[in-house]
């Protein structure tokens, strides 16, 4: 989205969590953005606060990236550690930022392997995006730093008996510093979840994802619609 300066909210820090509703730094930023003509980015799996929307509506170009793991609360609940924006906070996000100005991403990101890789599931995801209409979806499998599959064990099995050690097998590969979901996994998701978004004519992405040596395969399942969309 080129065309003037932009303001990322926030690359770090979630810019919506529940502090927002005592500090409001977060709509500071955006009236700031207003006030200096700066387009803004946000990308958030907070609850967007209502207030924040008019003050959208008088920026040039808006980029709202929503982050989803799945369309079932009860699973969101498993992976979300703490309160969290719940299932229908974050599909509420999706539709009071429908803006003419405004070019919202979906990102499923990240996806946990046997927890949230059903097609069943995505495609629920897919269908909101649709209904949204959200200009792409973002995904990627999630990533361990070395030593956390040990210290997750007994919180794996809890979720589903036999969890761990299909973790452990899966997760064999360190790159970049990084344990990674084995490649041929990772490409076979990914292979589906693009022909997925073609049959329903919607852009999907990948984030950044590595082959076994550490080079990028996200051009290899990323729809050319994207780079535009994040210019």
């Amino acid at each position: 989205m080129g065309g003037g300066q932009m303001l990322h909210l926030s690359p770090v820090a979630d810019p919506f969590q529940p502090a927002e509703k005592i500090f409001g730094m977060s709509k500071k930023i955006t009236e700031y953005c207003v006030n200096k003509n700066l387009n803004l980015a946000i990308c958030t799996k907070g609850v967007i606060t209502e207030s924040t929307i008019p003050l959208l509506e008088n920026i040039k170009q808006v980029i709202v990236q929503i982050t989803m793991y799945t369309p079932y609360e009860h699973i969101r609940k498993l992976l979300v550690k703490g309160d969290g924006a719940t299932t229908n906070e974050l599909i509420h996000n999706l539709e009071i930022t429908q803006l003419p100005n405004v070019q919202r991403i979906l990102r499923i990101d990240p996806i946990f392997p046997y927890i949230t890789d059903s097609m069943d599931d995505f495609k629920m995801l897919v269908d909101l995006a649709i209904k949204y209409q959200v200009a792409c979806i973002l995904s990627s499998v999630a990533d361990i730093v070395p030593g956390n599959l040990d210290n997750e064990i007994q919180y794996l099995d809890t979720i589903q008996k036999g969890l761990s050690q299909k973790y452990k097998l899966l997760y064999t590969k360190k790159i970049n510093g990084r344990l990674h979901a084995d490649l041929g996994y990772r490409v076979n998701l990914f292979t589906q979840m693009r022909e997925i978004c073609r049959s329903a004519n919607i852009p999907f992405g990948i984030t950044w994802e590595p082959d076994e040596v550490g080079n990028s395969i996200c051009s290899l399942y990323s729809d050319p619609l994207i780079s535009k969309l994040l210019d």
